[in-house]
């Protein structure tokens, strides 16, 4: 039990640091999935709909949903890492990882798709006052099942994308690991190579390149996934009003490949790769401190001061 209240809090700090550091692009994502312009016109656009608050539009929607799913989302990965970590021994750790995350992606679609619905409509364009106002109207005029469109979408991305996304992670940062391990034998400082040493190596990693590590992690899970969370934003910032065949999957996809072809599937995916490096760059190593800390246990982080723990 205290390990899944440390997740929980940890995670929810980590996860509203990203989201702040990148709703600016990501709002810039959502205008260039939905309406296929160039960066600068949207930019142009947002500035003169509202200034630079066009770039904040429905911050609130994912940072106030970030609590229930990042307590769900490191909670659950957590949870099943130690599961699987006693009963699945022979998985590696990056493999465990990326079992774990799309367990908790998957857990957490029911809280994540209502948000970004929310959010979607709100960067697209549509003029409410208020994210809650936002919310009230979709409840009010088109009931609360219209929260859940674009809920197949959302499933299949988030499944995939948190899997690669934790198991990335790990794996860069036991690339990063066994980098130092070489270091410090290049410098004649034995190290014991067993698990604990391992885990305390890669806790003691500096904060750069657990940024670096976390970077790549977000880079790879968006990118891999970037085609269908074209089709979710689409689907999502289309009409509320819009007859259901028009929103279905299939229509939207016959739709948009008649008038664009395949590339629109690759709308956004320069302001998506450069929105998730940093997000997720501040994502993990705040989550790390964050556990560190409600451990009890600073860790700095420095090469000199890992290398004198192990003299």
């Amino acid at each position: 039990m205290k390990e899944a209240l440390r997740d929980i809090v940890s995670g929810t700090i980590a996860g509203s640091a990203g989201i702040i550091v990148g709703h600016p692009l990501d709002c810039i994502k959502v205008r260039l999935q939905h309406s296929g312009s160039s960066i600068a016109h949207a930019v142009h656009l947002m500035l003169r709909e509202g200034g630079m608050r066009s770039f904040f539009r429905g911050l609130s929607s994912p940072v106030i949903a970030n609590a229930p799913i990042n307590a769900v989302v490191f909670a659950v990965e957590g949870a099943s890492m130690r599961h699987f970590s006693s009963t699945r021994p022979e998985w590696s750790s990056p493999f465990t990882h990326a079992v774990s995350g799309s367990t908790a992606g998957l857990s957490q679609v029911l809280i994540a798709c209502p948000s970004e619905l929310v959010k979607v409509q709100m960067q697209a364009g549509k003029t409410f006052s208020s994210t809650f106002e936002c919310f009230r109207y979709i409840v009010r005029e088109h009931g609360v099942g219209a929260l859940y469109r674009g809920f197949g979408l959302t499933l299949a991305r988030d499944t995939i994308s948190w899997g690669v996304y934790f198991g990335t992670y790990d794996y860069m940062k036991s690339m990063a690991t066994r980098r130092e391990y070489s270091y410090f034998n290049r410098q004649g400082i034995q190290l014991n190579n067993n698990n604990n040493n391992q885990q305390q190596q890669q806790a003691s990693l500096p904060v750069t390149t657990l940024m670096v590590c976390g970077g790549c992690a977000g880079v790879a899970s968006w990118v891999i996934m970037h085609p269908v969370d074209v089709l979710k934003s689409i689907q999502q910032s289309a009409p509320l009003s819009s007859p259901a065949h028009e929103r279905s999957v299939l229509a939207l996809w016959n739709s948009y490949m008649s008038q664009f072809g395949p590339r629109f599937l690759l709308r956004g995916l320069l302001t998506t790769i450069v929105r998730a490096f940093p997000t997720s760059a501040i994502t993990f190593p705040v989550f790390e401190f964050c556990i560190d800390f409600i451990n009890g246990r600073h860790v700095d982080g420095g090469r000199d001061e890992v290398a004198a723990g192990h003299r």
